[in-house]
C-alpha cells in the first residue's frame, strides 16, 4: 500500500498576516495560531522550526498539528516517533491520523491491525477510509467486506470508492447497475467512469458508445482514454486521427503514447 501523506493545510495567509499569527502564538498561547504558523514554516521548508509550534499546537489538543508532526517524522525517517503522533490524533478523533495510523501499521506495523483504524475513519464519515477499509478487506479476500466498505464510501460522494462498486457490480453480472453508476459519475465530467463506461460498452461490442465515451474521457484530459483512441485509429490505419489522440495522451505524459506517436511518425515518412 502506498504511504498516503495527508496535509492537513492551515488556514492560507499572507505574508502580512504572518507577523500577526505567530505574535497571537507567541504571546497569546493559540494552538489554532500556533498551527497556523507552523504550517506556513513547513510550506517553507523549515522542518525543525515547524515542530516547535505544532508540538505546542499538539499539547493543547490541537489534533491536526499532532497529525503533522507525525508526517514531519516519517519524511525525516524517524518511524516509531511519528506513530506515536499518529495514535494521539486518532485518539483525538481526528479520522484522517487514523488512515495514516492504519498507513504505518500496514508499512512498519502489523498489517492485520490496520483495518481497525481504516474502520475507525469510515466510521468518522472520512470516505478515503472505507476505500482503505475496502483495499485491506480485498488483501484479505474478505471480498463481501471490501464492497460494503466502498459503498459506504460510494455514499460519501467519494469517486474512487464509487468506482471499486461499479467494477464489483460488472463481475457480479450487474452490467446494466454498473453502467448506471459509471454514466452518473461521467455526466459530471469525471473522466475516468467515462473511460469504465466506455470499456463495458466495448465489452458488448457496442462500438459507437464506446467510442462516443472514450473521447468524452479523453476530452477530460484522461491520457489512457486518449490512448485507446489512437491505438484503434493506428489500427484502422488512419494515420493522422491516430496521432492527434497520441499526441494528447504523450503529452499528459503517457509513455506507450509517446512511443506509438515516435513509430506513427516513422509510418507516416515510409507512406
Amino acid at each position: 500500500m502506498v504511504w498516503l501523506l495527508i496535509l492537513s493545510s492551515g488556514q492560507g495567509a499572507s505574508s502580512a498576516d504572518i507577523g500577526l499569527i505567530k505574535q497571537n502564538c507567541d504571546v497569546q498561547k493559540k494552538a489554532a495560531d500556533c498551527f497556523q504558523y507552523a504550517y506556513y514554516l513547513e510550506k517553507n521548508n523549515t522542518l525543525n522550526d515547524s515542530l516547535q509550534y505544532y508540538e505546542f499546537a499538539c499539547k493543547k489538543n490541537h489534533y491536526k498539528a499532532c497529525n503533522n508532526i507525525g508526517l514531519i517524522y516519517i519524511k525525516k525517517g524517524e518511524k516509531t516517533k511519528s506513530k506515536d503522533y499518529f495514535v494521539q490524533s486518532c485518539a483525538g478523533k481526528y479520522n484522517r491520523a487514523c488512515i495514516n495510523l492504519g498507513i504505518w501499521e500496514s508499512k512498519y506495523g502489523k498489517k492485520t491491525e490496520a483495518g481497525k483504524f481504516f474502520e475507525l475513519a469510515c466510521d468518522g464519515l472520512e470516505a478515503l477510509g472505507c476505500f482503505y477499509l475496502g483495499i485491506f478487506y480485498e488483501k484479505e479476500d474478505q471480498i463481501k467486506k471490501a464492497k460494503e466498505a466502498y459503498i459506504r464510501g460510494c455514499n460519501l460522494n467519494e469517486l474512487e470508492n464509487c468506482l471499486k462498486v461499479g467494477l464489483f457490480e460488472l463481475a457480479e453480472g450487474k452490467k446494466k447497475e454498473a453502467q448506471q453508476r459509471f454514466l452518473n459519475m461521467c455526466e459530471r465530467s469525471l473522466a475516468r467512469p467515462c473511460r469504465y463506461l466506455a470499456y463495458s460498452y466495448l465489452k458488448d461490442t457496442q462500438n459507437k458508445k464506446a467510442k462516443f465515451y472514450f473521447e468524452k474521457s479523453c476530452d477530460l484530459l484522461d491520457a489512457a482514454a486518449c490512448l485507446v483512441l489512437g491505438e484503434q485509429y493506428l489500427f484502422d490505419k488512419m494515420v493522422e486521427d491516430a496521432q492527434k489522440y497520441l499526441k494528447l495522451s504523450c503529452d499528459l505524459h503517457n509513455e506507450k503514447a509517446c512511443q506509438l506517436l515516435k513509430t506513427s511518425n516513422d509510418l507516416k515518412v515510409k507512406k
